[in-house]
């Protein structure tokens, strides 16, 4: 996060938050981005890390962000500002921040990811490379 946030090249993300009392109950970040358009390089802000609060959510806090992050995309005269949202966000941002939808995204997905078996052959590799530095390991 700290080189999506801060290192990116383009330049510095630029982030929203929205507060209840000292609590963060929403946010929308906005990633500088470089795209070759139309015979040229264009500037964007990359929407990621949207998010709010469960108790917050269906108050338009999403619109209130999204508003705000596109009064600043235009004082930092960024061309545009992309995003990929789920279902109901993708509403929320064509129906009340005017974004355009250029397509809608599907995906089948079948992995399924086993932590615990993982996470014991790297135990057993670290293992492994640790009697291997001793000189100890059995072959």
């Amino acid at each position: 996060m700290l080189w999506l946030y801060y290192g990116n090249p383009v330049g510095h993300a630029v982030g929203i938050e929205s507060w209840y009392g000292a609590k963060i109950v929403g946010q929308l970040i906005g990633v500088p981005s470089e795209y070759f358009m139309h015979k040229r390089i264009t500037n964007c802000l990359l929407s990621v890390n949207t998010v709010a609060h469960p108790k917050f959510r269906g108050l338009l806090l999403f619109k209130q962000l999204g508003l705000e992050l596109c009064k600043i995309a235009k004082i930092k005269v960024f061309d545009f500002i992309m995003g990929i949202f789920n279902a109901a966000a993708t509403k929320g941002f064509v129906q009340h921040i005017e974004f355009r939808l250029i397509s809608l995204l599907h995906y089948k997905h079948k992995l399924v990811v086993k932590p615990i078996i993982f996470l014991e052959k790297i135990k057993k590799l670290c293992k492994q490379l640790y009697l291997d530095m001793l000189g100890l390991r059995v072959p």
